[in-house]
């Protein structure tokens, strides 16, 4: 599951002012972690049933933070883990919290070394939050079932093509008032140079039968040419691009605190063993 320490040197000398999912849930937080497990084929049942246990038992001893796990749907066999922090400075503060206390680092000790059975690999991003970047339709996190990560890889030197479409892409989202929204990260360390992940909650499986993307969207943008240039400039800053599709999970998380107020979903299925 979690091993955030080995994150805190490289992302020390940042900050940024946004609250944190623990703080204000519907506001992205100004930096997450994301760590990925890619899990040994057969081993889900085993693993699903460890990370239950290690999330429960971080709830009882109060983890200094919240957490939102959720298992693909699409892709490999996977389970990531979302952490959302104020400023980077906070990565630092949960880890050294965790240091100092026996029974939560006790927890990490007694879970880790079965989990090394299960797991393929395992991969660590720390982000930034792009503001600019995104777009929010408003709709509450705590009622959010799905989520797709399109991971895209920009060019060496083609960071403002990218920019300058998304903003596009932003903007015409605004004018029509799409229904979909997105948050985009810029990861800063432990993927390629040039990564950003676009995360877009869904509340169930039919809003992907809703194309929030008809006439008024493309007038928004321009019309044919608008979306022409769209697919022009992508061919030129892309590098590769990939969507995956997940299910948030509360069983492996510990957003039950948290968005158990907003939504008795969370604190329902976070309870079960």
């Amino acid at each position: 599951m979690r091993h955030w320490l080995n994150v805190v040197a490289v992302t020390a000398a940042f900050a940024a002012p946004t609250p944190t999912i623990a703080q204000e849930t519907d506001v992205p937080p100004a930096w997450m972690t994301f760590q990925r497990e890619v899990i040994k084929p057969g081993k889900e049942p085993a693993h699903l049933k460890l990370e239950r246990e290690w999330a429960r038992a971080y709830e009882a001893q109060k983890y200094p933070n919240a957490l939102l796990g959720m298992t693909s749907m699409s892709g490999p066999s996977e389970v990531w883990f979302l952490m959302g922090y104020q400023k980077s400075a906070d990565i630092q503060k949960v880890a050294e919290t965790v240091a100092a206390s026996p029974a939560l680092s006790g927890i990490d000790e007694r879970f880790r070394p079965q989990e090394s059975d299960l797991l393929a690999n395992q991969f660590t991003m720390v982000a930034r939050f792009r503001g600019d970047l995104s777009y929010s339709n408003n709709v509450p996190m705590a009622s959010m079932r799905y989520m797709t990560v399109q991971r895209i890889v920009v060019k060496i030197g083609h960071g403002p093509e990218f920019e300058e479409a998304r903003k596009l892409i932003k903007a015409a989202h605004e004018q029509s008032r799409a229904s979909d929204g997105f948050a985009v990260y810029q990861v800063t360390a432990g993927a390629p140079a040039g990564t950003f992940l676009v995360l877009a909650a869904k509340r169930a499986m039919a809003d992907f039968d809703n194309d929030p993307h008809g006439a008024p969207y493309i007038a928004a943008l321009g019309g044919p040419d608008g979306q022409k240039k769209l697919r022009e400039m992508s061919i030129s800053y892309e590098n590769s691009a990939d969507t995956q599709l997940f299910a948030v999970n509360p069983e492996i998380s510990t957003m039950g605190a948290v968005w158990g107020a907003a939504d008795s979903y969370w604190k329902s299925k976070a309870a079960k063993k």
